[in-house]
């Protein structure tokens, strides 16, 4: 799920059909957020379908008075066995038992202290709706697990309507699959689908991109230039990357979304625009607005619709799922591969899963692989699985090596790492090159 892109895109052909079912709900308990020990002692809310904010802000979820708290402090989230604790880049961090973290999931009964205040998590005899998508395919997302149903649910009913939506995850994890299904399953899939990647525009050309141009308008330009609002009319607009979005240019966005209007550069009056925005980001957009590079206006807009793409680690029980899907049809994969690939943390996500898994099978294609099926059997003693690593690895490497030749250069290109970093990968494992890049 390679989610790189050019910085403007027009993608007209949609990816495999997605359902149009209505989505079922699922039941979650609440949790009551309690100040236990702090200034507000005793105030207390619900977290539901909807993350709440910490923090001084009168607009938070939960504001509070202690002075060490910062203006934007936390975000809370209800997940499937708990609540995913997450610091804003607060002045004092957010702690967790004896540890500072910066992203956590913690069950309920847990206590966080943010500032000098002390926040009890217990579960409430309320309970919330989540929506719910009883797939294992979404256009081209692919889950079976709890956590992904939920998501296919909330794309499902972000759909039905046409107010700004937000997918937020970290990289890999399937952000512009996730928006291409939103537009595909909106009334407005027969319209314009727009990319825009928000970083890789240059800052002195992002208005007009975006905008458009009036003839003259500082530019030396003959004709008028339709931005790129103009140009989806009817259809989506996908801002990649969001929060690259230069501060300057926030205002006019807001005016798109509340509007429905928009001005060219260098025209005085405002124009009507009919385009539905969609933004990604894999970074946390909250974060930008504590240290002043994100409207808050804005941001509020933006997260009245959220949709959080889970990191792999979060729904390792869809990995055998998606392993089949990436082999495309070729022979399964031998079972200890299985049991290593499943074990991985996996921190470029399902992206980096693809690419390991394309990768091995073009390797095996060619012969550059040896059959390293060690057929564990139901009475066989299994190896650590961080023997199972290593063996795997020295054996790819003795072939990797064999079938170039020793030369570093060809083999760094098959394995998808530099030069550098085979040459880490050969030292740790008691390997070596001949150092030859010829």
């Amino acid at each position: 799920m390679n989610e790189a892109s050019a910085p403007i895109m027009i993608a007209p052909e949609p990816l495999p059909a997605v359902s149009r079912s209505a989505p079922i709900s699922v039941h979650l308990r609440k949790i009551r957020v309690e100040v236990v020990e702090g200034p507000d002692r005793g105030v207390a809310v619900e977290l539901g379908d909807q993350p709440i904010l910490v923090g001084r802000a009168p607009d938070c979820g939960m504001p509070l008075t202690d002075g060490s708290v910062s203006w934007l402090h936390a975000e809370l989230t209800l997940v499937v066995g708990g609540v995913q604790v997450r610091n804003l880049g607060s002045r004092n961090g957010v702690q967790v038992g004896a540890a500072l973290v910066e992203e956590s999931r913690v069950a309920p009964g847990t206590c966080i202290l943010v500032g000098r205040t002390v926040l009890s998590l217990q579960l409430s005899d309320d309970e919330t709706e989540m929506p719910l998508a009883a797939l294992e395919r979404f256009g081209g997302l692919t889950g079976r697990t709890l956590t992904m149903k939920m998501v296919f649910g909330r794309l499902t009913r972000f759909a039905a309507g046409d107010q700004p939506v937000l997918i937020e995850g970290p990289p890999g994890t399937g952000k512009s699959l996730a928006a291409r299904a939103l537009h595909d399953l909106s009334g407005r899939a027969s319209g314009p689908y727009v990319i825009v990647d928000c970083a890789g525009i240059p800052r002195h050309l992002m208005e007009g991109e975006l905008f458009g141009i009036s003839r003259g308008a500082g530019s030396g330009a003959d004709t008028p230039k339709p931005g790129i609002f103009e140009r989806a009319a009817g259809g989506t607009v996908v801002l990649q990357e969001i929060a690259e979005l230069p501060t300057e240019l926030q205002p006019k966005l807001l005016s798109v979304i509340e509007r429905g209007q928009m001005r060219r550069s260098g025209e005085s009056h405002a124009r009507k625009i009919s385009a539905r925005v969609v933004a990604t980001t894999d970074r946390v957009l909250a974060r930008a607005v504590q240290a002043g590079h994100f409207r808050p206006d804005l941001y509020g807009r933006l997260t009245s619709m959220r949709v959080a793409m889970p990191a792999l680690c979060d729904r390792k029980d869809d990995i055998p799922m998606l392993i089949d899907e990436f082999l495309d049809g070729a022979a399964a994969l031998p079972a200890a591969w299985n049991r290593v690939l499943g074990d991985h943390d996996w921190p470029g996500n399902v992206a980096e899963l693809r690419r390991v898994v394309e990768r091995i099978r073009a390797q095996r294609a060619a012969e550059l692989l040896p059959a390293l099926d060690v057929g564990y059997g139901a009475g066989a003693q299994l190896p650590s699985l961080a023997s199972a690593r290593s063996a795997f690895e020295r054996e790819y490497l003795r072939a990797l090596l064999t079938r170039t030749g020793g030369n570093i250069r060809r083999a760094s290109e098959l394995a998808g790492l530099t030069r550098q970093g085979l040459y880490g990968v050969l030292a740790r494992n008691g390997l070596r090159s001949g150092d030859s890049d010829e």
